[in-house]
């Protein structure tokens, strides 16, 4: 492959990974939207939040990532499906962390203490996006195992 080849490829796939987390933003703007008076000071609306950011992270990195490597043409090693499941894994893993961490520490009466502001003012949003990066490697990473080649649809 001459090095023409492999920057345009590089830039293609960077380009491609730059709109997979702009449109899992913006989808994670339209449900925090359509979803602003979600009350979060209870548990069962705080876990409603995540469970947008995971549906939203794991959406717009997927839909986006197999609508563009469709454009692309790109040969893929990886069934669509096993993509999904991996973006959802990836996506899901830190926010369960964040689940696991504020379980602990985060009930109604408790708002006002600095246990629950770090929980809300750190790890929140630290795990989230990494939860966004994670989404990231899962979409690709079955395209790095060795499978059965197959054409995206």
């Amino acid at each position: 492959m001459s090095f023409g080849k492999f920057l345009w490829k590089l830039i293609a796939w960077i380009f491609t990974v730059f709109l997979q987390a702009i449109s899992a933003f913006i989808l994670i703007f339209v449900l925090s939207v359509i979803f602003a008076n979600a009350n979060v000071a209870n548990r069962t609306g705080w876990l409603a939040t995540l469970a947008g950011v995971a549906a939203g992270y794991t959406t717009g990195i997927w839909a986006s990532g197999i609508g563009l490597l469709h454009i692309r043409k790109t040969q893929s090693n990886a069934p669509i499906v096993l993509r999904l499941f991996f973006t959802a894994a990836g996506t899901l893993l830190p926010l369960l962390i964040i689940v696991i961490i504020g379980w602990s520490g985060y009930t109604p009466a408790r708002m006002d203490t600095a246990a629950q502001q770090r929980i809300i003012n750190f790890w929140q949003p630290l795990l989230a996006q990494v939860a966004l990066a994670t989404g990231l490697i899962g979409f690709y990473l079955p395209g790095w195992m060795k499978t059965k080649p197959s054409k995206h649809p």
